[in-house]
């Protein structure tokens, strides 16, 4: 299955659990213990049940259920296999045992739906004294993530950047540690350095600052060519092994050529939209950096004025856009903006284009579309009702019918057509309102004599008749004579 994962742009509360070395050691999320606990509970009550099945053949990878050291089965994974045993990893705490093969089973499905909880982290801005790291360090730091009593302590984790993971597939995070037990924040890295354990460091921040995108640096998981010339202790590398230089290059540049195509798309885009804000008219230009040397700043500074909107062009960050329901005559276009109890309200039409804006109760509506066709804009208007506000537009031509609403070439959520004015043609409408009696035709107006008994025998008729229909079938079979052939 997946392995748990940090959070990049927030702190994380942790639990330490193995500790190999201060670059080599495994944490657990706070907020997935209680699930692991859980499914650790009904792992034993089936290991107790004797429902275990034992795998038709070990093989290396194999996910499995095996014991540790307290004869407590948990999740596993076969690192090696040999006459002496089994070597089986425990992703979710990663400690590694040794185990008689009789003694492995195979993990049924349901136990494999949670994610391993076990991550990999080095610590951030320490380096070995000595060029690898003492035990000692690695004990220091293991009592610094745990109590005297040998309970798990709640540490602050911090994720700077990636590593390389020590095993193949699984994320493995640079972090700095933080114990807050104390009331102030202790920072794990700088104690194994004021102990003598540790060497201070550069910490390596990746640049993450996706808006520059006119000189698109390449990720250091990228540059494996490079990479693959520096020692396999280097901490610029990711998950990815590409070892392969020919490959890292062609795919450095295929990556580079597919955002700068993006690029270029998204400036031509927004170079396109007219810039109706006034707000966005008043800011001032971005001066340009070095990143755009070469390039069309007048297009860059477009794009940097004329932001994307949200569902509609030219909207505000902080609006909110109100469901429409929309239907159409022969000369009229209506809109029904969902917002109730508008009292004020500002409007205004082109040819081509309807803009409102209002504010209820603190919250601010916009509608800002461009039409299927062109309107005539003096003779368009707006009135506001209890549950929404009706907007009647005239169309400049008539003849043509409305395919939707606005010009965007697809449907979006907001706008829907109202399906109670919805006819199947002009004629249909015409024809609801035609006089149903013939030309020439005169109402009579004199009323006829109520008669008593002809309504009386009406109701008697009806009644026969409805006990004719619901009468049982057993009636007429008993009313036949079974010796009368020709009944």
């Amino acid at each position: 299955p997946a392995s748990a994962f940090l959070d990049l742009t927030v702190y994380n509360k942790v639990y330490m659990w193995k500790v190999h070395s201060p670059h080599h050691f495994y944490v657990q999320t706070e907020k997935f213990t209680s699930c692991l606990e859980n499914l650790e509970k009904d792992i034993s009550k089936h290991v107790a049940e004797r429902k275990l099945q034992r795998p038709k053949a070990l093989r290396q990878g194999l996910l499995c259920l095996a014991p540790f050291t307290n004869d407590c089965f948990y999740r596993g994974q076969v690192e090696s296999i040999s006459s002496h045993g089994v070597t089986v990893f425990f992703p979710d705490y990663g400690d590694t045992a040794e185990c008689p093969q009789e003694k492995v089973y195979s993990a049924e499905p349901w136990m494999l739906l949670l994610p391993f909880q076990g991550i990999e982290c080095k610590l951030a801005g320490v380096a070995p004294p000595e060029g690898e790291w003492q035990p000692e360090a690695a004990d220091a730091l293991e009592d610094m993530g745990f109590t005297v009593t040998n309970i798990s302590k709640m540490l602050c984790a911090m994720v700077v950047n990636h590593a390389r993971s020590s095993r193949p597939g699984v994320r493995c995070y640079e972090i700095i540690l933080y114990d807050t037990a104390e009331g102030h924040d202790i920072d794990l890295g700088m104690e194994l350095i004021r102990k003598g354990l540790a060497l201070a460091t550069e910490i390596s921040v990746p640049d993450m600052n996706l808006s520059n995108t006119a000189t698109m640096v390449p990720s250091p998981w990228m540059t494996a060519a490079s990479a693959s010339r520096r020692s396999c202790s280097s901490s610029d590398s990711d998950d990815f092994n590409l070892v392969d230089e020919d490959c890292a290059e062609a795919l450095t540049r295929h990556m580079d050529s597919v955002y700068g195509e993006m690029r270029d798309a998204i400036l031509k885009q927004h170079a396109a939209i007219p810039n109706s804000l006034d707000s966005a008219a008043a800011r001032p230009p971005p001066q340009p950096q070095n990143n755009f040397k070469g390039k069309d700043w007048e297009t860059l500074e477009a794009f940097a004025m004329r932001p994307p909107s949200l569902e509609s062009c030219c909207m505000s960050l902080n609006s909110t856009q109100p469901n429409i329901k929309w239907w159409q005559d022969k000369e009229h276009v209506y809109m029904d903006i969902l917002i109730t109890r508008v009292k004020t309200f500002d409007f205004v039409v082109k040819s081509h284009r309807v803009r409102f804006r209002t504010e209820v109760n603190g919250c601010i509506y916009e509608v800002d579309e461009g039409l299927h066709a062109n309107v005539v804009a003096n003779a368009c208007s707006a009135e506001a009702r209890p549950d929404s506000v009706r907007v009647t537009l005239r169309k400049s031509n008539p003849d043509i019918e409305w395919q939707d609403l606005t010009n965007r070439g697809y449907r979006v959520r907001h706008v829907r057509y109202d399906l109670n004015h919805l006819v199947d043609s002009d004629e249909e409408a015409r024809d609801k309102n035609r006089n149903p009696y013939p030309p020439g035709y005169v109402r009579s107006t004199k009323v006829l004599h109520y008669d008593p008994v002809a309504h009386e025998d009406d109701i008697l008729e009806t009644e026969r008749r409805h006990e004719h229909i619901h009468a049982p079938l057993e009636d007429l079979y008993n009313d036949l004579d079974p010796h009368d052939l020709f009944t």
